[in-house]
């Protein structure tokens, strides 16, 4: 049996953030939409599932497309990939990566290790916008 459910400012935050990935013009995001059409992805296709601080200036991200797929990403803000300053929260993708299945899978204590959290929450996104 599942030991571990979402909560609900869990979901509440990756609505808002999937709405501002689908939506923002800032280049990061232009860039992850970019990256999953081409891959035949639509933006309404997929969810932020995960969003979280590295630091002063990195960010890690987690997008779940709705048949499954994960793809992790890192994202630079406020220099570019020079060192030059950027204006305020302006960034760019570094690393991006399709997560294998299997690398989102129960711990041996039965919890979901962070990638399969993603994925939980992503269908919760999904199943939140279908019943609108």
């Amino acid at each position: 049996m599942m030991k571990w459910q979402p909560n609900d400012d869990r979901v509440d935050f990756a609505i808002t953030k999937t709405a501002e990935m689908r939506t923002s013009t800032k280049p990061h995001w232009r860039d992850a939409r970019q990256r999953l059409e081409g891959l035949g992805i639509s933006s309404e296709g997929a969810v932020l599932a995960e969003w979280q601080p590295e630091g002063q200036h990195f960010m890690f991200g987690l997008i779940a497309s709705r048949d499954g797929r994960l793809f992790i990403f890192d994202a630079t803000f406020d220099y570019d990939q020079s060192g030059q300053p950027l204006a305020k929260g302006i960034g760019w993708i570094g690393r991006w990566r399709e997560l294998a299945a299997e690398e989102a899978h129960l711990t041996d204590a039965g919890y979901p290790n962070t990638y399969a959290q993603a994925a939980m929450v992503a269908r919760l996104v999904f199943e939140r916008e279908r019943e609108g």
